[in-house]
C-alpha cells in the first residue's frame, strides 16, 4: 500500500494523533501569511527542488509576478492584487507543471 494512502487513512482513524501525520511528509502544511514566493519555495523543497522559481518585477505595490520552470514547461503567476486570487492561482499554475 501506498505510503501516503497509510498515513492519511491511520490519520482518519485516529486524528487526535496529528504529530505523526505532519511528520511523516504526507501533506504539506503552508501558513498562507507567508509571502508568496516563500510559499512557492516551500513547497518546491517538498517536492524535492524540482521547479525553478523566478519573481519578475511587474511595478506593482502588491507583489512581483512568478514565474515557475519545470523541464521545458514554463507558468507565469501574474499577481494582480487580489489575495484569494494569488493563492488560488500559485496552486492551479503549479499543479500544471506536472
Amino acid at each position: 500500500m501506498d505510503k501516503s494512502y497509510e498515513a492519511i487513512n491511520e490519520f482518519l482513524n485516529n486524528p487526535q494523533n496529528t504529530d505523526d501525520f505532519y511528520e511523516n511528509d504526507t501533506v504539506i502544511a503552508i501558513d498562507w501569511r507567508e509571502d508568496d514566493e516563500d510559499i512557492v519555495k516551500y513547497f518546491n523543497q517538498a517536492i524535492g527542488n524540482k521547479i525553478a522559481i523566478k519573481m519578475e518585477n511587474n511595478d506593482k505595490p502588491y507583489g512581483d509576478d512568478i514565474i515557475l520552470t519545470y523541464k521545458d514547461k514554463i507558468v507565469k503567476i501574474p499577481m494582480i492584487g487580489n489575495e484569494n486570487y494569488k493563492i488560488k492561482n500559485i496552486l492551479i499554475k503549479t499543479r500544471r507543471l506536472r
